[in-house]
């Protein structure tokens, strides 16, 4: 037959019967309407004051909805009893409360059949708006990073790292559960990486990008041309500052276009020296300096230049 309205939600089963007059009657089956959701709520992010809303969109006769919500991670749940948690449209004002809940809408049809949404969480938006910086000093030195977040109810744990990112700890100094992180730098702190996690009443978590506490290596005193010629003694020297400082110095003969590794036993001291002979006459020089983090910097390029009779020639009396 054509279905009609009144025919949504029956039941109905056949009878059979023989010749004999015996009777059999099949199982008993229900016309339902298809009763299906063809849009789920999404999950939800505000702070408490902000206007809270999810939607479902189902198909079916004689539809009516009811909004459930779950403060237990979904274990439980319990009717709401908002004016719009009758509707397909769930709304309200987000109070402390609410921050964190599981919502779910069940649909019912006119015939008693009811399919339920998915469940969806009403977050705090919470998110990092300004990440923390890399840090440059030295031992004894003031540390400070500073991390900020947007969200309700926010609290915050700083973790370190020794072994670049591997594995990390919860800082126990004082700040670590503030927003500005900050102490006196130990040896032991050079070289640590550092970051933020921060959570919001809800429970929600979110980390920081990971930053260094590095020794703030730079070069305070350059090296500088020298004049001289065969025979004579060269020296150049660079003065640098830093933790576990290495140097390596470097000659060019092609004007800094490529650069090598000097192999004399001064090339990995700070003072750079050696005789000079007719094939360094001309060369350009600089040291690669680097501290126990693996940070490196390279100095100005200095010029070896040969020395004319009318540069040392002493002036006559």
């Amino acid at each position: 037959f054509k279905i009609a309205s009144g025919d949504l939600g029956i039941n109905y089963r056949c009878v059979v019967r023989d010749s004999s007059g015996s009777s059999v009657i099949s199982e008993s089956r229900k016309l339902s309407t298809g009763l299906r959701i063809t849009v789920q709520p999404k999950d939800f992010a505000g702070k408490v004051g902000d206007q809270f809303s999810a939607s479902v969109t189902a198909e079916g006769t004689g539809l009516s909805y009811q909004w459930q919500y779950s403060k237990d991670g979904g274990k439980s749940w319990r009717n709401s009893g908002v004016a719009s948690a009758k509707t397909a449209t769930y709304s309200f004002k987000i109070a402390s409360g609410d921050l964190g809940i599981n919502y779910r809408c069940v649909v019912r049809d006119s015939s008693g059949s009811s399919v339920i949404s998915e469940s969806r969480k009403l977050s705090t938006g919470l998110r990092i708006t300004v990440q923390p910086k890399d840090f440059a000093g030295k031992v004894g030195d003031q540390f400070s990073a500073s991390v900020t977040a947007e969200g309700t109810g926010l609290s915050y744990q700083w973790q370190y790292s020794k072994d670049g990112g591997k594995s990390w700890r919860n800082s126990g100094v004082a700040s670590a559960k503030t927003a500005t992180y900050s102490f006196k730098i130990a040896s032991g702190d050079l070289g640590i990486n550092y970051r933020c996690v921060v959570r919001d009443s809800s429970g929600s978590s979110v980390i920081s990008e990971s930053r260094k506490l590095s020794t703030g290596l730079r070069i305070t005193v350059q090296p500088k041309d020298f004049a001289g010629k065969v025979g004579d003694q060269f020296s150049a020297s660079v003065t640098a500052e830093g933790t576990g400082l290495s140097y390596q110095w470097q000659y060019s003969k092609d004007g800094g276009k490529s650069w090598r590794n000097s192999g004399v036993a001064s090339a990995k001291t700070a003072t750079y020296s050696f005789k000079i002979a007719s094939g360094d006459l001309g060369i350009n020089y600089r040291c690669v300096v680097k501290d126990s983090f693996n940070n490196t910097i390279i100095t100005n390029i200095g010029t070896l230049n040969e020395m004319k009779n009318e540069d040392w020639e002493l002036p006559i009396m």
